[in-house]
């Protein structure tokens, strides 16, 4: 009995050790080296995970791959793809080459991160399959072969995520059921797409899915071989999505994709919607339908009558039943003209498929360049085209400081374009040497710049806001540096740097004795840098006017950030890094430089030489933070009295002339200078129009132009200038238009306090209306921002009121006035000759204009102009999202409203061609406040004195202060 009773209690314990037995989380982290799932020395408790196990696969060192070989049987309970991974590779791989995989619940590719699961062979069984997870996730996979076998749902993307892509390459996958972007699912996510292009989907569920999935094709959620069913291919094969129910697979849905040889005409020259120049539009070519024998064609400038056209037509539409493929015009086309034509198939039996209405239309000018053409193939290849092959710059010329293209492909800007899907990039530097930047290019075509009676050239530029990052010294031993920048943080940094190379074991300490306060986050402090990149690694201890002190740092190049951080300590106070030679890194920071507080200890890994001194970020691109530094030294090392100081990560230009030279080929050359001094530090695309008069008043031939240069600087009398980075694009040549009617003039005078008139020759806007001394009775409309005595005055109004006189106020300034149109923030009002748009208007910090009475600011359309007044308001965000304006009258008294130095900023904000500060000199605000206004607005501004106006012919230009 005894050995039979310890038999069973031995038995009872062994079962319930088993059952209590906690299924493990794995991680990744590849310490094998050899990327296998197999390999134990790759997991981080080095064991291959089993059935019921959590694995999760983050982003740990490029690259971070996974592979499951046909040697592997793989068995987990969930696996999760790129599981808030942060790095420097853009996504975390799980590549299956054969073998198995088994998920007892859910295989999960991508959260909050991006994560592709690609299958070459093997089979992969699991209960969910989840393509993305909490935004920003995309889940990516590439099903090439094999069999994906899911129990319930594939969902293409899962809730929380946007622009999951599953691409059904080859291979099978068998799912219960496929759920894309969703909306009354709550476990759908949007933007999702499946393409097949070999693939097939079947979906098991005995539920007939076909209308689900047709609704899915014509939705373009899933597509055939990456277009649209029902599109052709460039190979003009006819891409399909196909659907059945119940025949391929007894009971089940099944989904593939064929391209087949169309029996319609297709791939149409020039190509759907292309826009030719008037020498290429010479003639039409198409590729047959299979079963055709006669190609009936159809020609004309209307839609309309192209589509409905027969072979009775006698207007010339019928261009006849073609035996070839091709159509040459027998007749000129007609510059700057949209044509469409139709091609219908005829088969031996007289079978008629009916072709789609093509497009083109024949440019209005002529094409110099549009940087569509430029490639990346090797100087060898004789396709190769690229972009500082055809516009040679001072690459080899000590006395041209412009760069054409960037080093590395892709050579050309495309992101930052005008149109298409490529620009030019243009470095220019004229601060190294005494120099001047130019580009040229050779011209084949146009040479003729008369040729279609062309008369102007227009080409479009962008460039950068001005360079605002500085650094002085002065007293001795006392910096005062001056930055932008959105922050010094995760995978990239933006702030200015003033520094020295040192090698070995290295220390810096610096008091910060202010900081700026553009943000509690702005950052001011010490830092020790591996490159001058703005992804490079670094360690920063900083002092921040709202946060503490900091101690930030990036482990990896391009990899996100760590920090450490302890509140409640403010500027001045002194900081301190130490590195050692093997990268062991040390912040402290003191509030008297002699008693030091370690903040924290990381090790940071740098090559020699490291750069080593003064950082500064404003945590605000839009704003200009001032810190400053004293007590800088270097202990235990010799350095270079010699600091170097520049902007990272920020790209700012530097006013410089920009110019445009043409050339004949006997070498006489003319050249024209843009009218702004400024141009390179427009942030928007701009057209510089030139008339070719000017040209050849310079004495050029135009019939012969060999060349086009572009250029900033004065070639003429090369100096020491700015340096900055442009971006060029669609160079043309266009007829001259028609001359135009003359820009109204638009008046601006200043009442004072708070009232404005605005007016041209046929309307006059009062706002405010306030401070009116003599009964004019002339305006057009009245407008009232709010109901306080100093802005709201029905005796004013009566003054300048007729019985055409307009009201627009808030609506209690309707309910007390009596009568008018109430407006809101974000309404907008037309009238015969001016446009009124209401613009949010009140205090962040002061009880006296509360936003819960809706009262508002006006931006008066007149003319062509666009002036913004802002009644009485503080610093809002609202101001951002204005769009375009020309004149910003901002309140800069203080009290009830912005200072000026707030008003200030928000002319940085607005960035308006001219700025006035009012409500200032009378009830509030003195003239000392609208001068630190005209100081501080990094734009023109005029201050008006009292009832003195200004004309738009006549507004002041900008001209930046050196060094602000």
């Amino acid at each position: 009995m005894r050995s039979k009773l310890m038999y069973l209690v031995s038995f009872v314990l062994v079962f319930f050790l088993v059952g209590s037995a906690e299924a493990d989380d794995f991680s990744w982290d590849n310490s094998g080296g050899d990327s296998l799932w197999s390999n134990p020395e790759n997991w981080d408790i080095n064991k291959v995970p089993n059935a019921g196990d959590a694995v999760y696969i983050n982003w740990r060192i490029d690259p971070t791959e996974v592979i499951i070989d046909a040697d592997t049987e793989a068995r987990f309970e969930s696996v999760t793809i790129s599981n808030d991974s942060v790095g420097g590779q853009d996504y975390v791989h799980l590549h299956m080459t054969g073998g198995t995989l088994s998920a007892g619940n859910l295989i999960r590719i991508g959260r909050k991160e991006l994560g592709m699961f690609t299958i070459d062979d093997g089979d992969v069984t699991c209960s969910a399959f989840q393509l993305g997870r909490k935004d920003p996730s995309k889940g990516v996979v590439n099903i090439n072969g094999g069999t994906v076998t899911v129990s319930t749902n594939t969902r293409v993307p899962r809730g929380g995520s946007e622009g999951s892509e599953l691409h059904l390459n080859g291979g099978i996958l068998y799912s219960n059921g496929l759920v894309m972007n969703d909306p009354d699912d709550p476990l759908s996510g949007t933007n999702g797409s499946m393409d097949i292009a070999g693939g097939v989907l079947v979906l098991t569920s005995e539920e007939d899915q076909t209308e689900k999935i047709k609704e899915y094709v014509q939705n373009g959620w899933i597509t055939a071989y990456g277009v649209n069913s029902g599109e052709l291919l460039e190979d003009g094969r006819l891409a399909l999505v196909q659907i059945d129910y119940n025949v391929t697979n007894p009971g089940m849905t099944t989904v593939w994709a064929v391209a087949a040889n169309p029996v319609q005409a297709r791939s149409p020259q020039p190509k759907d919607g292309a826009i030719l120049g008037i020498a290429d539009a010479t003639s039409l070519r198409w590729t047959v339908g299979e079963t055709a024998v006669r190609h009936d064609l159809y020609f004309g400038n209307s839609f309309e009558d192209v589509n409905a056209a027969n072979t009775t037509d006698t207007t010339g539409m019928y261009r006849g039943g073609q035996d070839v493929s091709g159509y040459i015009f027998p007749e000129a086309l007609e510059w700057g003209t949209a044509y469409y034509w139709r091609v219908d198939e005829i088969e031996a039996d007289n079978t008629l498929h009916t072709g789609p209405v093509w497009s083109f239309t024949v440019a209005n000018y002529l094409l110099v360049d549009d940087f569509e053409a430029y490639n990346e193939l090797d100087t060898t290849n004789p396709m190769s085209n690229r972009i500082f092959s055809a516009w040679i710059d001072g690459w080899d010329e000590p006395a041209n400081g412009s760069v054409v293209g960037y080093e590395d492909a892709p050579f050309t800007e495309q992101e930052i374009v005008h149109g298409g899907g490529q620009s030019m990039p243009y470095f220019y530097n004229n601060d190294d040497v005494i120099s001047y930047s130019e580009t040229t290019k050779t011209l084949i075509y146009p040479r003729d710049w008369t040729e279609q009676d062309v008369g102007m050239l227009s080409l479009w530029f962008r460039g950068h806001s001005q360079y605002v990052g500085g650094f002085a010294e002065a007293p001795s031993g006392t910096y005062t540096m001056s930055a932008s920048g959105a922050d010094i943080w995760n995978t990239s940094d933006e702030f200015h740097f003033a520094y020295k190379e040192l090698s070995g074991a290295v220390a810096i300490i610096a008091r910060i004795d202010s900081v700026g306060d553009t943000d509690p986050w702005a950052k001011a402090g010490v830092m020790i840098r591996d490159t001058l990149e703005a992804d490079s690694r670094h360690v920063m201890m900083a002092v921040t006017p709202g946060s503490g002190v900091w101690f930030g740092r990036r482990e990896t190049t391009g990899g996100g950030g760590f920090s450490t951080k302890q509140e409640g300590i403010t500027a001045p106070q002194w900081v301190k890094l130490e590195r050692t030679t093997g990268g062991l890194v040390r912040a402290y920071y003191s509030a008297d430089g002699s008693t030091w507080t370690q903040l924290d200890i990381a090790s940071v890994m740098m090559d020699m030489p490291v750069y080593i001194g003064l950082a500064l970020t404003s945590h605000n691109a839009d704003a200009t933070c001032e810190a400053v530094f004293s007590n800088v030294s270097f202990p235990n090392t010799n350095v270079d009295p010699q600091w170097i100081d520049l902007d990272v990560g920020i790209i700012g230009n530097e006013p410089e002339p920009m110019y445009v030279t043409l050339a004949n080929s006997d070498g006489v050359s003319a050249t024209v200078e843009h009218p702004g001094a400024n141009a390179a530090l427009m942030e928007d695309w701009t057209e510089w129009a030139i008339d070719l008069n000017s040209f050849s008043d310079g004495g050029i031939n135009l019939t012969d132009v060999n060349s086009i240069s572009i250029g900033l600087g004065d070639k003429a009398s090369p100096q020491n200038g700015g340096s900055g980075k442009m971006y060029f694009d669609d160079i043309r040549l266009y007829r001259r238009a028609e001359e135009p009617e003359p820009e109204k003039i638009v008046n601006i005078q200043w009442l004072g306090h708070s009232t404005v008139k605005v007016w041209d020759e046929d309307c006059i806007v009062y706002v405010d209306p306030e401070r009116v001394n003599e009964s004019l009775h002339d305006a057009t409309l009245v407008c009232v921002t709010h109901t306080h005595g100093d802005h709201y005055s029905p005796s004013d109004i009566a003054r300048v009121s007729n019985s055409q006189t307009q009201f627009i106020g808030p609506p209690d300034v309707i309910q007390r006035y009596g009568s008018g149109q109430a407006i809101a923030s974000g309404e907008t009002i037309e009238f015969e000759n001016v446009t009124i748009t209401g613009v949010a208007s009140y205090n962040t910090n002061k009880p006296n204009h509360p936003k819960s009475r809706n009262w508002v600011g006006y931006i008066v359309e007149i003319g062509s102009k666009r002036v913004y007044v802002a009644g009485d308001t503080d610093l809002i965000d609202e101001m951002k999202t204005l769009g375009h304006i020309d004149a910003a009258i901002l309140p800069a008294g203080g009290t009830y409203t912005m200072n000026a130095v707030e008003a200030a900023e928000a002319a940085q904000y607005i960035k308006p061609e001219l700025a006035i500060p009012y409500h200032w000199g009378q009830n509030v605000g003195s003239l000392s406040d609208a001068q630190t206004f005209a100081e501080l607005a990094r734009c023109a501004v005029k201050i008006l004195a009292v009832s003195e106006a200004i004309s738009s012919d006549n507004w002041p230009e900008y001209t930046p202060i050196v060094g602000r």
